[in-house]
């Protein structure tokens, strides 16, 4: 549980790129919920993507984008909800092979950004019993070759990256089963339908 000063603090210093695993099914770039649900805030788990896209509002990252609706069905409803996501990179480009260049090239100063990220993963109180979930080859490469050995003991999985083809559900049941969530999809997309037409 993340009581509410430490909450203010974590918004204050990385809310431009951070939120947490909870989302209001009517209106997905409610970021509001989140505070509301103090309780059911986490670092059990956290979430990694390689960075955002483009800036957001404070604790918006993750919501509202074109496919961020498949992390609204496959956490909102497990174990996982409530769990801190954020960004191995602090730096907003479109294209992850863009990441890739800029690292390459010293555009992007990638020790500074190991750095960041491992204060910040220190402020949220993660610790080696956090287990981290990351999307998509570029990120996992990156983790690999620059951030694991800060991580020896953290267990991580890694995902297919949530703007990959195919339909939400055969990403969601991928999702799922890699993460061992016995979940039945209709039974949630139902459950999402039946909240929306509330």
């Amino acid at each position: 549980m993340i009581c509410k000063n430490k909450f203010d603090d974590i918004k204050k210093k990385y809310g431009n790129f951070s939120t947490w695993a909870i989302w209001n099914f009517k209106d997905e770039k409610d970021t509001s919920i989140i505070e509301q649900n103090l309780s059911k805030l986490h670092t059990n788990w956290v979430i990694i993507g390689l960075n955002i896209s483009q800036p957001v509002d404070s604790l918006a990252n993750f919501r509202g984008g074109k496919h961020d609706r498949k992390l609204k069905y496959a956490f909102n409803n497990t174990f996982i909800s409530g769990s801190y996501m954020t960004d191995l990179i602090k730096s907003v480009e479109v294209k992850s092979s863009e990441i890739l260049k800029d690292i390459k090239s010293s555009k992007i100063d990638i020790n500074a950004q190991v750095s960041y990220f491992n204060e910040e993963l220190k402020f949220v109180c993660v610790n080696e019993e956090t287990k981290f979930i990351i999307f998509g080859n570029a990120a996992k490469n990156i983790y690999d070759n620059f951030y694991k050995g800060y991580y020896p003991n953290n267990e991580v999985f890694f995902l297919k990256h949530y703007s990959s083809r195919g339909t939400d559900q055969k990403w969601v049941e991928e999702t799922w089963k890699e993460l061992n969530i016995n979940l039945n999809y209709e039974t949630e997309y139902n459950k999402y339908r039946h909240t929306i037409q509330k």
